[in-house]
């Protein structure tokens, strides 16, 4: 049945940019504009005949709704097609779209709990972090300041409508369109950068396939090495720890993601589309997530402490100190390698016993820690 749609919201709502990416992915032809307000688009039928299609390109128009609906009623004539079809496609042509399916053990096929729809929501956002972290510099984990740039990509998702078949949350990631460019001078066969919302959606499948896959390596072989070579392809203690999330209360509840990819852009080659996680599988990202956040480096830590062992190679210049001080919520001695001034700062408080502060990125050095890009150091003062 070929449905209709009388809504006149629904047109005002549709941009002229996904208008056109459904044309152009679909192999119809600009062929004229009229000013900045429509162009002329064409297609040849199978019979040969050519439709002209009139696509309105200011939403500010009066009749922008009006005319939109016009463009519907011919474009779903041409392509046999019910409008209502034809909608979802337009609307899908420039976001990659990502469905998180559920699999609910509570014998409903479209609904879970209330708490667990919004941890659902919470972890399908944690992984879409993950993954546009990744996308900015593969790291085995990133602590609570996360980048900028990754924080405003997640800031722009929107939330499609669930969907039927177990429970079905839908991303969907706005992509902009690829932009004709006068060719270069040497041609070199070089493609165009991918914008970053496409870089994390191909981060986010490679990273949930090789997740996948260094799980059951590191099953069959007890190394943890599978998951070490897979942080280059988007995997992290935070992507591990989404997928529990997403596994239920119980972190033993299978699940799978699909990506949709916009058609206003060349899909990536050799990206999965569909990656499922079964139960067996889950539990070792636990443990991956544990020993990933404990190597890694904290940053903006701030030690507090005594010196307890100065030393340099010369008599002036810089030089490395020790510092007992809590890490984890026990006495610990850190290494802080500090510039001449600090070091000799470090030397009054080592002589009196005055606890000092430095801030830095504590990182783990064989079974000790030391401070790397250390700052801010002073002694404490005095009570």
């Amino acid at each position: 049945m070929k449905v209709d749609i009388r809504d006149k919201e629904t047109f005002q709502s549709l941009t002229p940019l996904e208008v056109v990416s459904y044309l152009r992915a679909s192999g119809w032809t600009q062929v004229e504009t009229i000013g900045e307000q429509a162009a002329i688009w064409t297609s040849a039928l199978d019979s040969g005949q050519e439709v002209e299609l009139l696509v309105p390109l200011d939403r500010n128009l009066r009749d922008y709704a009006l005319r939109t609906a016009d463009l519907f009623q011919s474009l779903a004539r041409a392509e046999g097609r019910s409008q209502l079809a034809l909608l979802r496609d337009v609307q899908s042509s420039a976001v990659d779209t990502v469905r998180v399916r559920l699999f609910t053990d509570n014998g409903s096929t479209d609904s879970i709990r209330f708490d667990d729809a919004v941890a659902a929501v919470a972890n399908t956002r944690a992984m879409m972090l993950a993954a546009a972290c990744s996308a900015v510099e593969p790291r085995e984990y990133y602590h609570a300041r996360k980048f900028d740039q990754s924080i405003e990509y997640v800031r722009r998702l929107k939330m499609g409508q669930t969907e039927p078949g177990s429970f079905i949350l839908t991303v969907l990631s706005r992509v902009p369109p690829v932009l004709r460019t006068q060719p270069a001078l040497f041609e070199d066969g070089a493609t165009t950068e991918e914008p970053f919302e496409r870089q994390v959606t191909r981060t986010l499948m490679s990273g949930l396939q090789s997740a996948r896959s260094a799980a059951q390596r590191a099953m069959a072989t007890g190394d943890i090495d599978p998951f070490n070579r897979a942080v280059s392809s988007g995997v992290s203690a935070n992507l591990c720890d989404a997928l529990l999330g997403l596994a239920g209360t119980d972190a033993d509840a299978p699940f799978e993601v699909r990506l949709t990819w916009a058609s206003n852009r060349k899909a990536p080659q050799g990206v999965p589309t569909t990656v499922s996680m079964s139960p067996d599988v889950l539990p070792v990202f636990e443990e991956v997530s544990r020993v990933f956040k404990e190597k890694s480096p904290r940053e903006e830590f701030e030690l507090e402490g005594v010196v307890i062992r100065l030393h340099r190679e010369q008599s002036s210049g810089p030089g490395t100190v020790t510092v007992m001080g809590a890490v984890e919520g026990k006495s610990r001695k850190v290494a802080v390698a500090l510039s001449e001034d600090d070091f000799a700062a470090a030397i009054r408080a080592f002589e009196h016993r005055t606890p000092v502060r430095v801030l830095g990125e504590l990182d783990r050095s064989g079974r000790g820690f030391q401070l790397n890009s250390p700052r801010h150091f002073e002694l404490s003062p005095e009570e």
